[in-house]
């Protein structure tokens, strides 16, 4: 069994196997009903880290590489068969007062 997406011992997060099937026909549905389309999803990080990994073709455990804060915005060009990263974890909020 994989481990859980969720941090801490304690954590009752899916396993990333559950999440993936919870998540991915989401995205299908997305970029089926909105191709070539600009779409904003707002989400929690592991989110965006299970989206980067299946248009990115990642496994999921390698997106904790990824830095992702609360509040971040993270852009994606997905035009198959080529996904581009244009922005990630922007936080033009960062060291303001």
């Amino acid at each position: 069994m994989a481990a859980p997406v969720g941090r801490g011992p304690d954590s009752h997060a899916d396993s990333s196997e559950t999440f993936r099937a919870r998540v991915e026909p989401c995205l299908r549905s997305i970029l089926e009903a909105h191709p070539g389309q600009t779409v904003a999803i707002v989400s929690h990080g592991g989110t965006v880290r299970m989206l980067l990994s299946l248009l990115l073709s990642l496994p999921f455990a390698k997106t904790a590489m990824f830095e992702i804060d609360y509040a971040s915005i993270t852009e994606v060009r997905h035009a198959p068969p080529r996904t581009d990263i244009r922005l990630l974890n922007f936080t033009p909020w960062r060291g303001l007062p």
